[in-house]
């Protein structure tokens, strides 16, 4: 509960632009799947490896790429746009203003690019899984949810959150300040991966009212985790508790190299 009423606090306080991009993400998830069903036939197969590779390739043979790269990217519209808020906040004031619309574009970019790349992979993942619990009859979000549970009390975790409060110093003037924008938004979609890569894979692995609770949660738990300030990584520590005080707008800026 406390989780939920600090996420809606954080999430109320988000830019008009970054709520509109959320709705929409929303809306557009409401009529597209991305992970592909997992058909159900007889296999001439022997081993449980075999069944489970068959099942598998069939499945990302079912798939439709497109419908699928268009349906991940509105689930990342949905889920990530109230996090990448103040990144954006930071480029929009490192930059000057003749150029503070573009250094955003290349920001934004380079950030859905590794996001894309990302879901590539993960979408095969949650597909292996799929074809997993198909043969052994577990739900996907159960599997989903003890990987989730496993990788939120590594050390590893809390690194990754930790970068994901860095903001570097930014060039202002000819092709370093386009390149900063760049590598910035690159970096920033990286350790996002790590933060969320296994909160997304549990989307990709729900369906239908559960997905959008999944979903929901997902972005509660994200955004309840970017109000604490960094902490040494260790086990369990990022599963501590975040500020009391949520700063007006966006989370406190921590610079540093990324």
């Amino acid at each position: 509960m406390r989780a939920a009423t600090v996420a809606w606090l954080a999430l109320s306080r988000q830019p008009r632009p970054i709520l509109i991009l959320t709705v929409a993400g929303w809306i557009l998830m409401a009529s597209s799947a991305v992970v592909p069903a997992i058909p159900d036939f007889c296999l001439s197969t022997t081993t449980f490896g075999q069944q489970v590779a068959v099942r598998a390739e069939a499945g990302l043979a079912s798939m439709d790429l497109v419908l699928a790269a268009g349906s991940w990217l509105a689930m990342l519209v949905a889920m990530m746009s109230p996090l990448i808020s103040a990144p954006l906040l930071h480029v929009w004031r490192q930059s000057l203003g003749r150029r503070r619309w573009r250094a955003m574009g290349l920001f934004l970019c380079a950030y859905v690019f590794v996001w894309m790349v990302a879901g590539g992979l993960l979408i095969s993942v949650a597909v292996l899984v799929q074809a997993l619990v198909f043969e052994i009859g577990v739900a996907p979000i159960v599997v989903a949810a003890l990987i989730t549970l496993s990788w939120q009390v590594t050390p590893w975790k809390q690194f990754s959150l930790n970068r994901c409060h860095r903001r570097p110093t930014l060039a202002a003037f000819g092709l370093d300040a386009e390149l900063d924008d760049l590598r910035f938004g690159f970096v920033r979609a990286f350790w996002c991966i790590g933060t969320c890569w296994a909160f997304m894979l549990c989307a990709l692995l729900s369906n239908g009212l559960l997905q959008w609770g999944v979903m929901a949660a997902v972005m509660s738990v994200s955004l309840f985790e970017r109000i604490r300030e960094p902490r040494q990584p260790s086990w369990f520590s990022a599963l501590g508790r975040p500020l009391l005080s949520i700063p007006r707008g966006h989370l406190p800026i921590h610079r540093g190299a990324s």
